[in-house]
């Protein structure tokens, strides 16, 4: 996983619940990267479900919220750092639509397995 996906997340939660809930999620996950991350590097989808899992936690809010939460804050940092890439589209929904054809297969099953955790949730 992309690692602005990494530093936004944690911008999202710096701005919306504050410095020391950024420090709760990385310090009780077990994060191989120990939570430093770059906007260029790569990282494992497996740490971003460890954070997603203790701020629902620490915040009491749902996990399928906060990832809800984040698509917005995401799209938002897309649309005005890189608002480039909608000129290859007609409309968001296109442009979430072709990601599909961009995904690596292995993504697609750390999906899937999100999302049977969060369905057992």
């Amino acid at each position: 996983m992309k690692g602005i996906v990494f530093t936004e997340f944690l911008e999202m939660v710096e701005e919306k619940f504050g410095l020391e809930v950024v420090d709760y999620i990385i310090e009780s996950s077990e994060l191989a990267s120990e939570g430093i991350y770059t906007a260029v590097g790569t990282y494992d989808f497996f740490e971003m479900q460890q954070l997603l899992v203790h701020l629902s936690e620490v915040s009491k809010i749902p996990i399928n919220d906060l990832i809800y939460t984040y698509g917005l804050y995401f799209f938002k940092t897309l649309t005005s750092h890189h608002g480039d890439i909608f000129k290859y589209y007609n409309s968001p929904i296109d442009m979430v639509a072709s990601i599909e054809n961009h995904i690596h297969v292995q993504v697609k099953k750390y999906i899937l397995r999100l999302n049977y955790r969060l369905s057992k949730s």
